[in-house]
């Protein structure tokens, strides 16, 4: 009589692909059924792509043990004081800052994340209307190296200020998406200093979209802003391929 096969009887990728389906927490619970699934729920391959949103994965006792962490979207205090001491890779990470407090946790976080290196996507929702409280936070975004993807969200009702901007950045950014009410400093810092790298732009509620500086983006294929009166300077743009005007 035939059997089937056992989950366990399967090559090593063959298991990988089917933990790749698990949360983070069931991962941790496979880990102490048997030895092999004990190093394959652990395996570097398979956490890049996992996504931690649940502190109870966050534990100390636990952390210390993931090798990296494809991308961390959990509240911003508990988050900083459980990864003080990890040196865990971070793919991508996601912050929500509320209040003066929570940007100064942030820039600590970032600034951490960032000596330990990985980090190429950065998403920032902001909420804090002290413009002060957060010029160490926008900083520490600015100079992390190797970051290709920025995500920004300004529902501060404020502009997010640049006067704090001492030094050329060093451009990487290939993707940029920002939403706010009105093209702040902050923007157009970016603009300028990732105009060599940036491929895809996309501002959400901008009326005074900053052409003149798009314009400067060489290697920009895709832009999605709302219509103005200066796109006319993106003709000359030899890779853009598609414009959407919603």
């Amino acid at each position: 009589m035939e059997t089937s096969p056992d989950l366990l009887s399967l090559p090593d990728d063959a298991l990988l692909a089917v933990l790749a389906f698990l949360p983070a927490r069931t991962l941790f619970a496979c880990r102490v059924a048997c030895r092999r699934l004990r190093d394959l729920c652990l395996h570097r391959h398979l956490w890049r792509s996992v996504c931690v949103e649940s502190l109870g994965v966050l534990r100390a006792a636990t952390a210390a043990l993931i090798p990296c962490i494809g991308r961390l979207k959990v509240p911003l205090r508990p988050a900083a004081f459980l990864l003080a001491d990890i040196a865990c890779v971070v793919r991508a990470l996601e912050l929500t800052v509320r209040i003066g407090g929570d940007a100064i946790l942030a820039h600590s976080l970032i600034r951490r994340l960032s000596a330990v290196g990985g980090v190429t996507e950065l998403v920032l929702l902001i909420k804090c209307r002290r413009p002060n409280a957060l010029q160490p936070l926008l900083s520490a975004a600015f100079e992390m190296r190797g970051l290709l993807t920025l995500d920004v969200t300004n529902n501060s009702r404020r502009p997010l200020p640049s006067d704090w901007c001492e030094a050329d950045g060093v451009p990487s950014l290939t993707r940029l998406r920002y939403d706010s009410p009105s093209a702040d400093p902050f923007l157009e810092l970016l603009l300028r200093t990732h105009a060599a790298t940036l491929q895809h732009v996309e501002l959400h509620r901008l009326e005074d979209v900053p052409a003149s500086l798009l314009a400067q983006a060489l290697q920009l294929r895709s832009l999605k802003c709302l219509p103005c009166e200066g796109l006319w300077r993106l003709v000359a743009l030899p890779g853009l391929a598609h414009i959407d005007l919603p």
